[in-house]
This record gives C-alpha cells, sequence and structure tokens, in this order.
C-alpha cells in the first residue's frame, strides 16, 4: 500500500491539506469533510507525475500520523508505470508482450480509467514484475 503522510491545518471551517512526500498535492476543503478533497488532490499530483514521465514519488514519511492511502488499483497502476520507466520500456513494447493494441495499454497506465486489477497484474508480469497483496487488520 502506499500510504502518504497528510498535514492539515485548521484556519475556522475550512483546512488545507498538503504532503509532505508530495509538495504538488496540497488543497483546501470544509474542515468536516477533507477527506475526499485530500484524496483527490493526492491522486491528480501522482498522475501528473506517471504522465510526464518523472519518478512517483514513493512515501518517505512516518507512518505515524495522518495518512491517506492509494486505492490498490492505483497502486498497481503507479507500479506498472514504475516498472515501464526504469526498463525503458515504451507503450508498444508493451503491447507487444501482452498482444494487444496500445490503446489497451494507454488505459492501463491512465490512473483515471478502471482497468481491472486483473489486467495491470498481467502488464506487470510482462515487466518482470508480480503484485503482491496483503490483507491485514484494519485498525
Amino acid at each position: 500500500m502506499l500510504n502518504y503522510r497528510y498535514d492539515l491545518k485548521r484556519y475556522g471551517d475550512e483546512c488545507v491539506i498538503t504532503f509532505p512526500d508530495v509538495p504538488e498535492a496540497m488543497t483546501s476543503a470544509p474542515a468536516n469533510n477533507y477527506a475526499e478533497d485530500a484524496l483527490d488532490v493526492l491522486v491528480t499530483a501522482l498522475a501528473g507525475y506517471a504522465k510526464e514521465g518523472r519518478a512517483v514519488p514513493r512515501p518517505q514519511s512516518s507512518a505515524s500520523g495522518r495518512t491517506i492511502s492509494v486505492p490498490i488499483l492505483l497502486a498497481a497502476k503507479l507500479a506498472l508505470i514504475a516498472a515501464m520507466a526504469k526498463q525503458n520500456m515504451t507503450q508498444a513494447t508493451l503491447a507487444d508482450r501482452l498482444q494487444c493494441d496500445q490503446r489497451a495499454v494507454r488505459r492501463l497506465i491512465d490512473l483515471n480509467h478502471r482497468s481491472h486489477i486483473g489486467e495491470v497484474e498481467r502488464a506487470l508480469l510482462a515487466t518482470g514484475k508480480a503484485l503482491d497483496l496483503k490483507v491485514r487488520s484494519a485498525a
């Protein structure tokens, strides 16, 4: 899981949310209902990294404090993007390995497209990576 720590500063009925590990992720929201806005801005910032071909920042901050988890499908897509970048793998190369067209690969790496996790897992395998899912107690 990608659990990013965030800082929250309250200003009356509003708050400002920032992510130390992702400086581009910053938003303001109602103090009583900020979680959805915080996740949206985090995912948007991470998608920007991916779209620009930049390395997606890994959570480095302490797990203590407030954190937001990136949904598992998005985390898998980010892992796929990172694996492709590390190998200088083009979308065309991945499409060849998966025996599909490049549009399918574009959808797999689009964080806003609702892909099936099995498709992303198959693509990860084509890059030499395996998806590992761990279920734990929610606390």
